[in-house]
This record gives C-alpha cells, sequence and structure tokens, in this order.
C-alpha cells in the first residue's frame, strides 16, 4: 500500500487519498444526477 502523500500513477500530480475522492466524487455523480435513460445505457 502507498504511503499518505505519495503521487498516485495515473493521476497528474494528486496523492492516493486525493484520487479516491476523486473517484468517490464522480461515483456520487453518476449515481445522482445522470438520466435515467444514460444510466440504462452505461449498464448495457
Amino acid at each position: 500500500m502507498d504511503q499518505p502523500g505519495e503521487v498516485c500513477i495515473g493521476e497528474l500530480g494528486v496523492t492516493w487519498q486525493e484520487q479516491q475522492t476523486r473517484f468517490a466524487e464522480l461515483v456520487e455523480y453518476l449515481s445522482t444526477e445522470l438520466d435515467p435513460v444514460a444510466i440504462e445505457h452505461l449498464l448495457a
């Protein structure tokens, strides 16, 4: 496991914790803000 404050490869200059926060925000957006038709499309 990476140490706190260590840059996570694949995200430009963010820590692992910041990457996890961004991912959680994306999941929240995808689960609450998208039109039901768009969600069906993504699931397909």
